[in-house]
C-alpha cells in the first residue's frame, strides 16, 4: 500500500507538470492566434501576456463583425462568435487549469502527509510484530525484578482496527485523488479540442484573407473585360471607316479615269476649234479673192452666204469655248477631287496604324484576361 500510494503521488505530480505544459501551450498558441487577428482588415484582438495562474485576455474588437457571405450562402455571425466562444473556452479551462494546479499541489501534500502516516503505521506495526518474540526468546528475568507490561489481545485488535480504518480512509482519499485525475484528462482532451479550434480559426481567417484576394482579381477581370469590350467597339468604328475611306478612294480612282478621258475630249475639241479657225480664215481669205474677180451682183449673195457661213462658224465656236470652260470647271472639280483623295490617303494611312495599335492593345488584354481567368 505505502508503494502504491508512492507511485500514485508521482504520477499525479507527471500528469499535473504535463497539464501545466498543454495549458502553456495553449495560451502560447491563442496568443499567436490573437496576434494574427491584430493584424486582420476586419478585425482584432487585444492580448496581455497570459499566465497559469490568471489568464488575461480581454476581447476588443476595432471593426465590425465579418458579415461578408461564406461558403453556402450564410450570412450573419461570422467569426466574431467563434472568437467569442474561444475565448470563452479559454478563460474557463485556465481557471479551471489553475484550481486543478492548487488541488494537485493540495494532493501532493495530502500524499506526502498519508506516506509518513503510512510509514509510522509499518513501524508500529513491526515493533508490534517484534515484541512478543523478543519476550519469548530473550533471557530470563533477574530475580525480583517486575515483568514487563504486555497489550493484551483486545488491545492489539482495537490497534489493528484503528490501523485498518486509516488504510481504508487513505484508500478513499486516494480513490478520489483517481478521480479527480481522470477529470484532468477530460479536461486535457478539452484543451486538446480547444486547440484544434483555434487552429480552424486561423484557417478560416487565411481563408477570408484569399477571398479578399480572389474579390479583387475579379474587380480586376472585370474592368479588363470592360476595356476590351470598349476596344473591340473603337475597332469596329475604326474598321468601319476604313471601309468608307476604302470605298472612297474607288470613287476617286474612277473619277482620275474620268479626268483623263475629259482631259482627251477638251484636246479634242481644241484642235476642232483650231481647225475651223483655220478654216474660217481660208473662208475670209477666199472670199477677199472672189470680190475681187466676180462682179458685183454675184457679190451680194456670196457675201450673205459667208456671212451665214461665218455666223454659224462663230456659234460653233461660241458652243466649243462653252464646252472648254465647262471642261476646265470639271478639272477644277477634280484637281479638287485629287486633293481629297490625297488628305483620304494620308488619313487611311493614319487609322491603319490606329488600327494595328488597337489590334496590340487587344491581344495583350486578351492574354492579361486569359492569365487572371486561369
Amino acid at each position: 500500500q505505502q508503494g502504491g500510494a508512492a507511485e500514485a503521488g508521482v504520477g499525479l505530480e507527471v500528469e499535473g507538470k504535463a497539464n501545466e505544459e498543454q495549458v502553456r501551450q495553449l495560451e502560447a498558441l491563442l496568443a499567436r492566434v490573437l496576434l494574427h487577428q491584430q493584424q486582420q482588415p476586419h478585425g482584432s484582438l487585444s492580448t496581455a501576456s497570459p499566465t497559469v495562474g490568471g489568464p488575461q485576455d480581454v476581447l476588443q474588437p476595432q471593426s465590425a463583425p465579418i458579415d461578408e457571405p461564406c461558403e453556402g450562402g450564410h450570412r450573419g455571425k461570422g467569426l466574431s462568435y467563434v472568437e467569442q466562444e474561444v475565448l470563452d473556452m479559454h478563460h474557463a479551462l485556465a481557471a479551471a487549469a489553475q484550481a486543478e494546479a492548487q488541488a494537485l499541489h493540495e494532493v501532493q501534500a495530502s500524499l506526502a502527509a498519508s506516506l509518513e502516516t503510512l510509514h509510522a503505521h509499518a513501524q508500529a506495526a513491526a515493533a508490534a510484530a517484534a515484541a512478543p518474540g523478543a519476550a519469548t526468546g530473550g533471557a530470563e528475568p533477574e530475580p525480583g525484578a517486575q515483568p514487563a507490561a504486555q497489550p493484551t489481545g483486545a488491545e492489539q485488535q482495537q490497534q489493528q482496527e484503528e490501523q485498518q480504518r486509516a488504510m481504508e480512509a487513505e484508500l478513499q482519499d486516494l480513490r478520489q485523488q483517481m478521480a479527480e485525475l481522470g477529470d484532468l484528462k477530460q479536461q486535457v482532451v478539452e484543451l486538446d479540442d480547444l486547440r484544434q479550434q483555434a487552429a480552424e480559426l486561423q484557417d478560416l481567417r487565411q481563408r477570408v484573407v484569399e477571398l479578399d484576394g480572389l474579390k479583387q482579381q475579379a474587380a480586376e477581370l472585370h474592368d479588363l473585360r470592360q476595356q476590351a469590350a470598349e476596344l473591340q467597339e473603337a475597332v469596329a468604328a475604326r474598321e468601319q471607316e476604313v471601309a468608307e475611306l476604302r470605298a472612297k478612294l474607288k470613287e476617286a480612282g474612277r473619277n482620275s479615269w474620268k479626268v483623263d478621258e475629259l482631259e482627251a475630249t477638251v484636246a479634242e475639241l481644241q484642235e476642232e476649234l483650231n481647225a475651223k479657225s483655220d478654216e474660217l480664215k481660208e473662208a475670209q481669205g477666199r472670199l477677199m479673192q472672189q470680190q475681187q474677180q466676180e462682179p458685183e451682183q454675184d457679190m451680194g449673195k456670196r457675201v450673205e452666204d459667208l456671212e451665214k457661213q461665218v455666223e454659224d462658224m462663230e456659234q460653233q465656236v461660241q458652243q466649243l469655248q462653252e464646252k472648254v470652260g465647262q471642261q476646265q470647271g470639271t478639272e477644277a472639280a477634280l484637281a479638287q477631287s485629287q486633293q481629297q483623295l490625297e488628305e483620304l490617303e494620308r488619313c487611311h494611312q493614319e487609322l491603319v496604324g490606329s488600327h494595328e495599335a488597337l489590334q496590340a492593345s487587344c491581344q495583350e488584354l486578351q492574354q492579361r484576361q486569359q492569365q487572371l481567368e486561369e
